[in-house]
């Protein structure tokens, strides 16, 4: 999304959250290619890095709960959490963060966690 795309380009924006689909997600170690635009005119790549980490995220938007699977363990996030994950994902705030997967994905989400470094 063009709104990240400064955040990404200048390295405060290390991670982001992908649904779920037919391809595999990332591994640890592979490089990742971060675009913006995809699929459109104005598509453009912002950088290169290899990925950090991978965990399978799940979230009930509509109870704003967020559960990241680290190790065996599928653990829920508190409060405190969620909002360093919104922040970290380029939200403002965690309603913002909710708020924008709400309407982008319906009511619950499935997908990844993707860091990279810097």
């Amino acid at each position: 999304m063009a709104r990240f795309a400064p955040s990404v380009e200048d390295g405060t924006k290390r991670q982001t959250i992908r649904a779920a689909g037919k391809r595999r997600p990332p591994r640890r170690g592979e490089q990742l290619q971060l675009y913006t635009g995809m699929r459109t005119r104005n598509c453009r790549l912002l950088r290169t890095a290899p990925c950090k980490a991978v965990y399978p995220i799940a979230m009930d938007l509509a109870a704003r709960r967020v559960r990241v699977q680290t190790g065996d363990v599928m653990g829920e996030l508190d409060a405190e959490e969620v909002n360093h994950l919104a922040q970290a994902d380029g939200f403002a705030t965690a309603a913002d963060f909710f708020e924008y997967f709400a309407a982008t994905h319906g009511q619950t989400f499935a997908g990844h966690l993707i860091e990279w470094e810097v």
